[in-house]
């Protein structure tokens, strides 16, 4: 961590998901808002008090809706998007975007990363085996030799020499699971720190996650 940091200075990240979340940092206080849960003039209420008790800094994650998303989730993304940037804005409190993989690169360590296996990759098509080859329009008669025959036997010492050893296919690959590391990375940092949406709940929610290492991003960045 920045030794730097200003200890009475408030590092607010937000993960603006519309499962996402909001975790305030200042000096050993953490407080954590989970946006589906928290009215908006709460969380606006929230954010201007940090602003007017002291010094204050937003980092807000620089995402955008996915082609995958259909249009009603992509709407409400954008729609909640909107709302926390109009708030920041007036309520003049100083804010930064930050691409997830800024501030994953430098939140996460070697022993929070949990990898999850993809579909394999697609074989490559086979090369056509030479009984499978287009035969000549004109078969020569028995006992002769025709000029595609010669033409073959001639090429066969220059493919031989000129063959190179293949390298093994890679069947498979694996991705960073960012959910699960997430979640590793803010136990690793913040051991007493809940990650629970509510008391009823018994998984850790990867949008407070998120907001507390963005929040913790700012913090080591000292903006």
């Amino acid at each position: 961590m920045n030794s730097n940091y200003n200890p009475e200075k408030t590092y607010i990240g937000i993960d603006p998901g519309t499962d996402g979340g909001i975790a305030l940092l200042r000096g050993q206080r953490v407080d954590l808002l989970p946006i589906a849960d928290t009215p908006f003039q709460r969380i606006a209420d929230v954010l201007r008090e940090a602003n007017e008790s002291g010094p204050c800094i937003v980092a807000i994650e620089e995402v955008h809706s996915m082609p995958r998303d259909g249009s009603r989730q992509a709407f409400k993304f954008g729609q909640i998007y909107g709302q926390l940037l109009g708030i920041l804005i007036a309520h003049a409190i100083p804010y930064v975007t930050v691409t997830p993989s800024k501030w994953q690169t430098a939140i996460f360590e070697s022993c929070d990363k949990i990898y999850r296996p993809l579909k394999a990759y697609p074989k490559d098509e086979a090369e056509p085996t030479p009984s499978e080859a287009t035969p000549s329009p004109s078969s020569p008669s028995p006992g002769s030799v025709s000029e595609l025959q010669l033409a073959e036997a001639e090429a066969k010492p220059t493919q031989a020499s000129e063959a190179k050893p293949s390298k093994p296919k890679r069947k498979s690959r694996a991705d960073l699971d960012t959910k699960k590391t997430s979640i590793n990375a803010s136990r690793r940092l913040f051991p007493r720190v809940s990650l629970l949406r509510n008391s009823k709940c018994k998984t850790p929610h990867d949008g407070l996650s998120d907001a507390l290492l963005i929040a913790e991003y700012a913090r080591r960045s000292n903006l």
